[in-house]
């Protein structure tokens, strides 16, 4: 439920960062991560646990410049800085 999502979102971020979210869209997996990417588009992938076979196949296809590794429990500031880097 995406309203969850925001919910939880809002105790880091302002409606305005918010908003830049809005863009995010929501996937589906079976096993790895991976199998829902389209290689051909330009994505941003957050994560706060990428599996060994996702890094390993993200490095084969030189990917890892799309990731952001991002827990919130270790650093709570994690998406403010994500924003600051991409704006």
């Amino acid at each position: 439920d995406l309203n969850n999502i925001y919910a939880y979102l809002s105790r880091f971020l302002t409606d305005e960062q918010i908003s830049l979210t809005l863009s995010f869209l929501p996937t589906s997996w079976n096993e790895n991560k991976t199998e829902a990417l389209d290689l051909s588009a330009n994505f941003l992938w957050l994560d706060d646990d990428i599996y060994p076979e996702e890094r390993e196949f993200l490095e084969q296809n030189n990917l890892m410049q799309n990731v952001f590794e991002v827990d919130l429990r270790k650093n709570p500031d994690a998406l403010k800085q994500i924003i600051q880097i991409l704006m």
